[in-house]
């Protein structure tokens, strides 16, 4: 093996407080899917799909298949990047920004393999075309019967973009916002818990936002930027991040769990230790919220980037660093920038890998056990 990069010396010492889903003694094995970031995993990790590179192409990938693009690319035909795959639980169902049936707009669409692409319609009375866009996805329930995200609605007040959830029984449904803009970034298995950001109407800063049974509920009221990414199937813990008073206001990893009085918050923190320094952004969590995985800066002024785990026993650790203990190879030319996604169990992490030379992306599923699951 190639000489390890040095970043990595540092928190090596940490990996020994490892429980069973990030322990030293793991056995890790690796399954490349190929060149492209993966946005999305099966609740099993068998199944991902992703953003294939150049062209932005939605991906669906699984062992038996390999990796099959989707078409419908949006970047191709309209110059434009939207893509952002989303799949359900069971992995036969798949989300996306698509380009439109007439090939002149981008707009949200569902594919299931016995109809191919479908444009979620219909639209909200007030939706629009803003840029050659009417509406985008970011998330699926995992029975894949809900999809959301948001619709643009140019030329009318209280926001230029509210965040949306689309079914087949209710065509897609205008979730609001609190006199600004919104967007939803996570669902729960059956889309009643839906996750993402309201703006503050006066400032437009983002807040973590809730909806529970179509109301909507903000997670954080302070006028600094937080956000809520994903959400556990039960919809139960939320995963996101604030800006911490007690630490400087870094951007850091939060987690908020229901509670009977509503949800309880506990800022998880960043994996710098400078305090001057870093920020963490998480992308995904197992289904009981012991282990969440995202994406994590040393400097949070700087774009360079890494993947991160974490679970209460440990606090932060460097993907690379925990991949590097347990026998995987990295190098210095090899970096692991993200961890994208991870599986209910929390035992098959979505890594993005980046060849330091040539710049060049690569989604690998990471699995704890004997090998790879069929």
């Amino acid at each position: 093996m190639k000489k390890m990069n040095l970043r990595l010396v540092g928190v090596l010492a940490s990996l020994a407080l490892m429980q069973p889903l990030l322990a030293t003694a793991d056995v890790l094995s690796t399954q490349n899917v190929g060149a492209g970031t993966i946005t999305g995993l099966s609740a099993a990790g068998t199944v991902a799909v992703g953003e294939a590179s150049r062209t932005d192409e939605a991906f669906r990938w699984s062992a038996e298949t390999g990796t099959v693009k989707l078409g419908r690319a949006t970047e191709p035909k309209l110059g434009q990047r939207s893509v952002v795959p989303a799949m359900s639980g069971d992995g036969r169902v798949v989300g996306a920004t698509i380009v439109s049936d007439d090939g002149k707009s981008a707009t949200a669409g569902r594919r299931a393999a016995e109809t191919g692409w479908q444009m979620l319609r219909p639209l909200p009375a007030d939706a629009g075309l803003l840029d050659r866009e009417d509406s985008l996805v970011w998330t699926m329930s995992r029975d894949g019967q809900v999809l959301a995200g948001l619709y643009w609605r140019p030329g009318t007040t209280g926001g230029l973009a509210h965040g949306m959830a689309w079914s087949a029984g209710g065509g897609m449904l205008d979730m609001g916002s609190s006199g600004a803009s919104s967007r939803i970034n996570g669902a729960n298995v059956d889309g009643i818990v839906l996750v993402g950001w309201d703006e503050l109407p006066t400032g437009g800063n983002r807040r973590a936002t809730v909806w529970a049974d179509g109301k909507m509920s903000l997670l954080e009221i302070s006028d600094c930027t937080s956000e809520a990414f994903a959400v556990n199937g039960t919809g139960t813990v939320i995963i996101g991040c604030t800006a911490d008073p007690a630490n400087d206001f870094k951007t850091s990893a939060t987690k908020w769990t229901k509670t009977a009085s509503g949800w309880s918050k506990q800022i998880l923190g960043v994996l710098s230790k400078d305090r001057k320094r870093g920020a963490a952004y998480p992308t995904g969590l197992s289904e009981d919220g012991s282990v969440v995985v995202g994406l994590g800066r040393l400097d949070s002024g700087s774009p360079a980037s890494c993947g991160f785990c974490w679970s209460e026993a440990t606090g932060f650790v460097d993907a690379a660093a925990y991949m590097a203990a347990n026998g995987l190879p990295v190098t210095p030319e090899l970096k692991v920038t993200s961890l994208g996604a991870i599986s209910a169990d929390g035992r098959v992490m979505a890594a993005m890998v980046q060849n330091g030379k040539t710049g060049a992306l690569n989604g690998v599923l990471v699995r704890r056990g004997p090998g790879p699951a069929r």
